[in-house]
């Protein structure tokens, strides 16, 4: 009788956080709501898929899941600032828009080759950290110069600007003539 008193619980508490799970996840609930039931919301899914405000991410900072924070709230370059020991920086290099000042202030933390495929970054900056960056996706991801491409003609995948359109024929031709026979005509 107490096996099966046991299985009773435990079927009722699977099938209660099965429910607030989904609550969690597939309805828009407000931060009241939230706030209320507290201990019975499934936080990682609050997390990713609920629109939360920085100063409710502060007052929940021990039960969010910082990961999925990280990824799916926009968050202000001060609450990444004042939360960057909490943070995933893989994400925040990744999903945040992030000012090329605080890519700077934080070179130690962003994860560059995130950097290098998802913020937008001026040629200036490229050059000033062109020992961090990951060339690979400099050459998929930026808009780069005929210029820049020039000085940095050892470090850029040339089949990826061979592939570039916005590239002229001429730029590509010249390309072949520096040596580089690989890049498509």
């Amino acid at each position: 009788m107490n096996d099966l008193i046991s299985a009773k619980k435990e079927v009722e508490f699977f099938l209660m956080n099965l429910i607030w799970g989904k609550i969690s996840a597939c309805q828009k609930l407000s931060e009241d709501f939230i706030r209320e039931f507290q201990d019975k919301v499934c936080w990682k899914e609050i997390s990713a898929y609920q629109k939360l405000s920085e100063n409710f991410i502060r007052e929940f900072q021990d039960k969010v899941d910082w990961k999925e924070i990280s990824e799916y709230q926009t968050l202000s370059e001060d609450f990444i600032r004042e939360f960057r020991a909490k943070v995933v920086w893989e994400e925040i290099s990744t999903c945040q828009t992030l000012s090329e000042d605080f890519m700077r202030e934080f070179q130690d933390k962003v994860d560059w080759y995130w950097i290098s495929a998802c913020q937008k970054l001026s040629e200036n900056f490229m050059r000033e950290f062109q020992d961090k960056v990951d060339w690979y996706w400099i050459t998929t991801c930026q808009k780069l110069s005929e210029d820049f491409i020039r000085e940095f003609q050892n470090e850029v995948y040339w089949e990826k600007i061979s592939e570039n359109p916005e590239f002229s024929e001429n730029f590509k031709i010249k390309l072949i003539g520096i040596g580089y026979q690989h890049v498509k005509n």
